[in-house]
């Protein structure tokens, strides 16, 4: 199956990420990280990106991006991998010992408000929940450093968000749990990080809805629900989705997906549902009651 095209908007910060290959320590020595250091201000100068925050550690780095055009942030980061991978080789005498890094990049887009200060926090504070420093501003690879007078080939962005006076103290706290579970799910889905309305949006515009679904099948109706459905229907009128697939009923201990009520009672509750078979088909009716119970009768199979 090929690989979804990623869609990197210009205007969006983004927190970029990537690992290296079976999680081993490709940054032993200062002259490694100064070696990407170097890379990241080469790349930042042929592509006019902006960096607003990042952190290299002995495995895997984060970036706070924010590129100005739409697909800048990809030919920065194909740029900078390639980079990474062709000189570390050279200078570790390891060419052709296979890839540096784990796979392509992971990103997410993140919203110009209080979710782009938790990212800062969270990358900056990396070298804290690793327990490499007593304090995050001691470790040198990183913005706070930077930002704390300690030199850099590059200057960093002052991002789209001015960061608070007390930053230095906010990044040594410990960050509330439910921040953080946000947070580590957009990292490891692609999800867009912010409000509501604004990641559903973003997720629209940037191909990335299926980032925002539960994962795995939808849960089967058990018998208890097919009762409590039935029984609805039948003093109801309902909107029905109906999920046709090859010899499905009979087999099926389901009845399709329930949209949504016409005149129902408040109290219940949506039914999501699968059906096995290869090609579906969909069709969409308004049943009256007994026509429901009709259909209905077609797909029972109850479970007791």
């Amino acid at each position: 199956m090929p690989r979804t095209k990623r869609i990197t908007l210009g205007g969006y910060v983004y927190h970029v990420l990537n690992r290296a290959n079976g999680r081993l320590r490709i940054f032993r020595k200062d002259s490694d990280f100064l070696a990407f250091e170097q890379i990241l201000a080469e790349g930042i100068e042929r592509y006019s990106m902006r960096l607003c925050g990042y952190c290299i550690m002995s495995n895997h780095w984060h970036l706070l991006l924010w590129p100005i055009g739409d697909g800048d942030l990809s030919e920065f980061m194909r740029w900078i991998t390639l980079t990474h991978n062709q000189r570390f080789h050279i200078s570790h005498a390891t060419v052709g010992m296979g890839h540096l890094y784990q796979g392509r990049f992971k990103s997410f887009p993140i919203q110009h408000d209080a979710h782009y200060l938790t990212v800062m926090r969270y990358i900056e504070a990396k070298p804290l929940q690793a327990e490499t420093v007593k304090r995050a501003g001691d470790w040198p690879w990183s913005s706070l450093a930077v930002r704390n007078g300690l030199e850099a080939p590059f200057e960093l962005s002052q991002g789209p968000l001015k960061l608070p006076s007390s930053w230095d103290k906010l990044v040594n706290q410990i960050a509330p749990p439910d921040q953080l579970e946000e947070l580590k799910n957009s990292i490891n889905r692609g999800a867009p990080f912010g409000a509501p309305d604004w990641r559903t949006k973003t997720a629209v515009a940037m191909n990335l809805e299926s980032t925002l679904r539960p994962r795995g099948r939808p849960k089967k109706c058990t018998g208890h629900e097919w009762r409590l459905l039935k029984r609805h229907i039948a003093s109801s009128t309902v909107l029905l989705l109906f999920l046709i697939a090859d010899s499905v009923w009979g087999r099926a201990p389901t009845c399709g997906v329930l949209i949504g009520p016409v005149l129902m009672e408040p109290d219940v509750r949506q039914f999501h549902t699968t059906l096995p078979g290869r090609s579906l088909a969909i069709a969409l009716t308004v049943a009256s009651p007994g026509q429901t119970r009709k259909l209905l009768s077609h797909g029972q199979h109850e479970q007791s």
